[in-house]
């Protein structure tokens, strides 16, 4: 009997996480997962928000929460922000053709 009733409980739970996950996938955007050169949108990169009046100010921001110069300390040292570069690169470029 404990063999019927252990298939019963597993089986409840069983339907009990399915419910869980798909009332999960409902709360997730249809969007979510789509890439950004498909979802639709305008995306335009670091040339309106880089200014100094933004986030390219030389120095942080005194009277702010936000320093406001994230973007040119990125750009200046961040080893990712030329990161796109190396796919343009000799070695990059012949792993691409051997992948096709």
């Amino acid at each position: 009997m404990s063999n019927r009733a252990d298939i019963i409980q597993r089986t409840a739970l069983t339907v009990l996480r399915s419910w869980v996950l798909m009332a999960c996938a409902l709360l997730v955007p249809a969007h979510a997962g789509t890439l950004p050169q498909y979802d639709g949108l305008d995306h335009l990169g670091p040339a309106t928000c880089a200014s100094t009046v933004c986030h390219g100010r030389v120095l942080e921001a005194q009277q702010s929460n936000v320093l406001l110069n994230e973007y040119r300390t990125w750009s200046k040292h961040d080893r990712h922000a030329n990161a796109y570069l190396t796919l343009l690169n000799d070695e990059s470029r012949a792993i691409a053709r051997k992948l096709g």
